[in-house]
């Protein structure tokens, strides 16, 4: 069901069949027909009605965080939203590096330089590298809605290997990068500015900017 609403097959404003003909369509007993439409409804794609119809919602409208994932899943534009998840994570690092600036102790400074100094040391574990970092970040950040953020959207692209196959930086040039983050975190400097061309550079190879 939320494949057909998500791909367009169910169209916003449409009314779901109903619960018998779903039953003897997917095979199941009406009861779970009815918990699915329930489920539906509290991820926000249907709006049911006490005695009436269950009406199909815009999924754009939706604000359920699962909804984005059964989005990369079922939606017809898929390698749009998987760019466009790849440009909310680079975006996003903006907002944890401006808390990070705040909060983070040196504690949290030596934990991050200890983890550079071990991937410098560890080249076969690459690919680990821009996880682990910004995890630690969003830990150094303190703010427990951004940490469970990071994790949630770190584990959708382990899952989608189009995320994690996307253009990005040589290894050296992301730890020449992560460090001048610690070193602006360490002293108090800016750290935006610190991270700011690379910013541009994911932000190129994600979507090239359009020519005017």
């Amino acid at each position: 069901m939320a494949e057909s609403i998500l791909s367009g097959d169910l169209k916003p404003g449409s009314t779901v069949p109903p619960e018998r003909e779903l039953s003897e369509q997917f095979g199941l007993s009406r009861l779970l027909v009815r918990q699915a439409i329930h489920r539906l409804a509290d991820l926000g794609l249907v709006r049911v009605r006490q005695g009436g119809s269950t009406t199909v919602m815009d999924p754009a409208e939706c604000d359920h965080p699962q909804i984005g994932e059964l989005a990369l899943r079922y939606s017809p534009d898929r390698d749009a939203l998987l760019g466009a998840l790849r440009e909310r994570q680079i975006a996003g690092s903006l907002a944890l590096l401006v808390l990070a600036s705040r909060r983070a102790t040196p504690d949290d400074i030596e934990e991050l330089t200890n983890l550079l100094d071990w991937h410098e040391e560890t080249p076969e574990e690459t690919e680990k590298l821009g996880e682990r970092f910004w995890k630690r970040i969003a830990e150094a950040a303190g703010n427990p809605f951004f940490r469970r953020e990071t994790h949630y959207w770190f584990r959708i692209a382990r899952e989608h290997p189009r995320i994690e196959s996307r253009p990005t930086t040589p290894h050296t040039d992301k730890l020449r990068a992560y460090r001048k983050v610690i070193g602006a975190l360490a002293i108090g400097a800016d750290v935006i500015a610190a991270y700011h061309p690379v910013i541009h550079t994911l932000l190129e190879l994600n979507d090239p900017p359009i020519k005017k």
